[in-house]
């Protein structure tokens, strides 16, 4: 899968994960339900109301399911095969793209206790509902939460730091770069921006093994985490790919820094591997300035041209591990 660049001597920086979500014209919600006759009954009251909806049968399919299709409204049976319900709701809240903003309704036949209903709501539920008795409070609350996950969405596209990781996202890099840009252009101090990736295989793999993703993003968060100076600012700008802001650092420091970070990414990697026998490679991008008022630059440009580097990287193979941008031009 090739990183979202285009082509031209300084690539655009590309669009955070979220805003490049195709919107939907309609809700979608996903009924989890091990009877294949309750899951048509659900979907024939809920569909005449505008949403679309998809089925799973069993707990690892739900998970699977909701990684790739990223549901609005999840509906679990309170009975599933493989695991319990509130299993299945804790599972669902360690996925990345689902985490807390993702409603989850569990649909029981049966009066439950206050204990299990609240052991629902601890692991993750937002309600617990009685079907069919209550027909009309669930379509109700399907309503209320639909709308109530575009608006976290709406929140997300605007917040700064990516839920899953801590770091900052895309749009927070381009503000604290902005805000550095500042500070560097006033004391007239060096400003340097790494981006980094898996290698083209490596990707390829990782995404092909949607369970990977998180465990992936995880450990190379905690990586750059222990690699960088408290004064560096961290971001995950893509699913797989993130990027280091350095102030008081300039071109020659930020090779230094690129290297660095790769080699321990490529060691602790290879010493305990994402796919048994299956290594995990980066490369990063690189460009720093000394003096960001003589060259003129802005935030963003600092930002792109690492990207810039980084495809003029993988256009040259997984052999070529760390690309500077300098003065303008790709060295080569």
């Amino acid at each position: 899968m090739s990183l979202p660049f285009v082509d031209g001597p300084e690539d655009r920086t590309p669009t955070p994960l979220l805003e490049r979500r195709t919107p939907r014209h309609q809700p979608l919600v996903l009924i989890g339900e091990r009877h294949e006759w309750m899951a048509r009954s659900l979907a024939s009251v809920i569909t005449p109301r505008g949403y679309d909806i998809f089925h799973a049968f069993t707990a690892e399919d739900i998970v699977l399911e909701t990684r790739q299709r990223r549901p609005d409204v999840i509906v679990l049976g309170a009975r599933l095969p493989g695991k319990d319900c509130e299993q299945i709701c804790r599972d669902l809240r360690l996925i990345g793209d689902t985490g807390p903003v993702t409603p989850i309704v569990v649909l029981t036949s049966l009066q439950v206790s206050q204990s299990e209903r609240l052991g629902f709501l601890e692991a993750g539920a937002w309600d617990c509902i009685r079907f069919p008795e209550q027909v009309p409070e669930l379509l109700m609350k399907i309503q209320t939460f639909a709308q109530a996950k575009v608006t976290a969405e709406m929140g997300l596209r605007e917040a700064l730091l990516d839920a899953e990781t801590g770091l900052y996202n895309f749009r927070g890099l381009l503000r604290r770069a902005r805000d550095e840009s500042a500070e560097a252009w006033r004391y007239s101090t060096p400003l340097a921006c790494v981006t980094l990736a898996p290698e083209e295989e490596s990707e390829k793999r990782i995404l092909e093994h949607q369970e990977l993703v998180s465990e992936f993003v995880r450990r190379t968060s905690e990586i750059l985490r222990s690699e960088t100076r408290s004064s560096d600012v961290l971001a995950r700008l893509d699913r797989i790919r993130f990027g280091v802001l350095a102030p008081s650092t300039g071109g020659a420091g930020a090779a230094i820094l690129a290297q660095r970070i790769v080699e321990t990414l490529d060691t602790a990697f290879a010493a305990e591997p994402l796919l048994e026998g299956q290594l995990v490679t980066f490369q990063a991008g690189c460009y720093g300035v000394q003096d960001i008022r003589k060259e003129g630059l802005d935030a963003e440009k600092i930002v792109r041209r690492t990207h810039t580097a980084l495809k003029r990287a993988r256009a040259h193979g997984p052999s070529r591990r760390v690309e500077p941008y300098d003065q303008g031009r790709l060295v080569s």
